[in-house]
């Protein structure tokens, strides 16, 4: 074993490569662990490539045996400690070990069970390339099995020049997103800052502290920072970039971002469990359309919907039909997007989520925007309803500021949006939530 990163962590000594939630952690002690894991993985004798489950959370053991597995060309399937449906993910990827990782320390399990790889698994296999085995769940249905290259998606960061950037991971290690961030960082010698928990507290926190640089998140994660008021100019002021990706970012809500986060250079990022992470370039902080930047990536638009191919993509899903992939390659996102005349794109949501108002169709982003625009909604979701007359109406679920009256409210959204909207588009129905993060995330192109 003689692993382009590790030598590269040898080279960056002891510089500091996680902080926060389970210590501080130099690339020197990564080295370390290194040699333990391989020492544990030799005592296995195992002659071919096998599935593993790596069970936790962000820390020196996982990020440790994430490398040590792609190294030895062995299949990794990330779950997080207390996922519910771990047992059934682990059957479904055929994992024959299990690794639960804490802080520095871990312990294997063998479960010794006779698998049936899928051809997608034993293709990797045969070309002696690592595999990470992904959940997309989609917006609805069983979650999808995906295996993706893993020794394709770290390779990707090999010609990476270093840095010592200090960056916030806040989606998790069974995530493309934080999977990408993980590499990113690790890779280039910066250091990945891992929060205590994800409470808006907590976030501001390490931010200020470990002097972050970089944060990646959600729109909506970075909607709960700004309606915390916790963000003060001092508290942020090591930040020079935010990116954010995963789901639409409605305008009114990334101008409340960028003026929670004033000088901050904004970027959107884009990328599926399926394509992997692609290289992007936002038209500018103040706007929600973006470019592709990445030379080996392939995109057009059919019927309104974004279509990829990557070199990072995967060839299908290991536990139902692959009707999102097309024979000659191309892999149908299910994003309707817009494109202006100088080919820069935004995306609109999911082909799925369209409302059809009596033959006249809208996104619920078009809604949600303005709605996010009256004085005391915090959070807000919109999306159709059936209707025996046209077929669907619009509704929406609002979080309102706890000072606001809920009938007032109702009525100054009805209101607000009448002056801003066709009247197809009005909501017709509002009730009041305490939450929509979790419906947003439902909805994550890369859960």
């Amino acid at each position: 074993m003689n692993s382009w990163i590790k030598i590269r962590w040898k080279s960056f000594s002891n510089q500091p490569a996680l902080a926060g939630r389970g210590g501080d952690i130099a690339y020197s002690d990564l080295v370390t662990l290194w040699d333990e894991a391989v020492a544990d993985l030799e005592k296995l004798d195992l002659n071919v490539a096998t599935v593993f489950g790596l069970i936790g959370n962000y820390s020196a053991a996982t990020v440790v045996w994430m490398m040590v597995l792609e190294d030895a060309g062995h299949l990794i399937v990330p779950l997080l400690e207390g996922d519910e449906e771990s047992s059934r993910k682990l059957s479904l990827a055929g994992a024959t070990y299990l690794i639960f990782a804490n802080s520095r320390t871990w312990n294997i399990k063998n479960q010794s069970i006779v698998v049936h790889h899928h051809s997608f698994v034993l293709e990797l296999i045969a070309k002696k390339q690592s595999g990470v085995v992904l959940f997309s769940s989609g917006t609805s249905g069983p979650a999808k099995l995906i295996v993706q290259n893993f020794s394709d998606l770290l390779n990707v960061h090999k010609a990476k020049r270093p840095h010592r950037l200090s960056i916030l991971v806040v989606l998790a290690f069974d995530h493309i997103g934080g999977i990408n961030t993980l590499l990113e960082t690790l890779s280039s010698g910066g250091l990945m800052v891992i929060p205590e928990d994800k409470s808006p507290a907590k976030i501001i926190e390490a931010i200020e502290r470990y002097k972050v640089t970089i944060l990646p998140a959600s729109p909506s994660f970075l909607n709960l920072l700004a309606l915390s008021g916790l963000v003060t100019s001092e508290k942020i002021k090591s930040l020079h970039l935010i990116t954010y990706g995963t789901e639409p970012m409605p305008e009114t809500l990334l101008e409340r971002i960028r003026l929670t986060f004033p000088g901050k250079r904004l970027k959107q990022t884009f990328g599926t469990t399926e394509t992997g992470i692609l290289r992007t370039e936002s038209v500018g902080s103040g706007s929600n359309f973006f470019r592709f930047s990445d030379p080996e990536l392939q995109w057009k638009i059919i019927n309104d919907e974004l279509w990829l191919k990557s070199t990072t993509q995967i060839k299908g899903y290991l536990n139902t039909q692959n009707q999102n992939f097309t024979e000659d390659g191309w892999f149908r996102t299910g994003d309707r997007v817009e494109v202006d005349s100088t080919g820069n794109i935004r995306i609109l949501g999911r082909m799925g989520d369209a409302i059809n108002v009596g033959g006249n169709k809208l996104m619920p982003i078009e809604v949600e925007s303005v709605i996010l625009d009256v004085a005391g909604v915090i959070d807000c979701r919109a999306f159709g309803v059936p209707n025996a007359l046209l077929g669907q109406v619009v509704a929406a679920e609002v979080v309102g500021s706890s000072d606001q009256n809920h009938e007032s409210l109702r009525t100054s959204i009805r209101q607000f949006c009448r002056t801003r909207l066709p009247a197809y588009k009005v909501p017709v129905s509002i009730n009041f939530v305490t939450s929509i993060m979790g419906d947003r995330l439902k909805k994550s192109r890369t859960n």
